[in-house]
This record gives structure tokens, sequence and C-alpha cells, in this order.
């Protein structure tokens, strides 16, 4: 797994941890966050998953835009409450972990 892949899975569990994800976010997707983060190894199919949620989630325009602010007002120390796109983003990677599903599964390879 990329550095740069688990530098943002790692800011993603930090925003978990403050309750800060939706409710729709899954157990699985933390879990499968705190393995790769520990070092576990990603499968074709973990790169196949990544990258079909980037493709469904990572084009929305309304996702988008709610990453960008949730993000500009976690940077300004703004934030309050919930940020539930920009947490199951970078759950997912983030736009490292988005390059990284694309180049591995182009590659064929995790």
């Amino acid at each position: 797994m990329p550095a740069g892949v688990v530098r943002e899975l790692r800011r993603g569990l930090r925003l978990w941890e403050e309750l800060r994800a939706g409710t729709g976010l899954q157990p699985e997707t933390v879990a499968r966050a705190i393995e790769w983060t520990r070092g576990a190894p990603a499968t074709e199919a973990d790169v196949r998953r990544v990258r079909a949620w980037h493709r469904r989630h990572g084009a929305s325009w309304r996702e988008v835009d709610a990453r960008v602010r949730q993000a500009a007002a976690l940077r300004a120390g703004t934030l309050r409450g919930r940020a539930p796109a920009l947490t199951a983003w970078l759950l997912w990677g983030g736009a490292a972990g988005e390059r990284w599903a694309e180049s591995a599964a182009a590659r064929g390879q995790s």
C-alpha cells in the first residue's frame, strides 16, 4: 500500500474516531482501513472495490462539493459536527487511493 494512501486512511480514521462519519458508513470500511494502516496487503478484489467506490462517489458533484467544503472547514478549524463525505473519501484512500486503484487495476495487480 503506497504511503500516500496510508496517510489518507489515517486521516479518515482520525475523523471516524472523532465521530465525524455519517450513519451510512459501513463497519467493513473502517475495519479494512485499520488493516491497511497496519500493513495488510490489498487483494485484487480490494483494488476493484476501491476503484468502483471512487468511480461511484468521486464523480458526483454533490459529494465532491460536500467533501471540498468539509475539508476547507477542517483546515480552517471551523468544522462543526459531522463530515461524512470527507470521512468516507479518506477511508477509501482519498485522491491517493483513487490513483493507486486505477494504476493497480491497469497493471492487473494490487
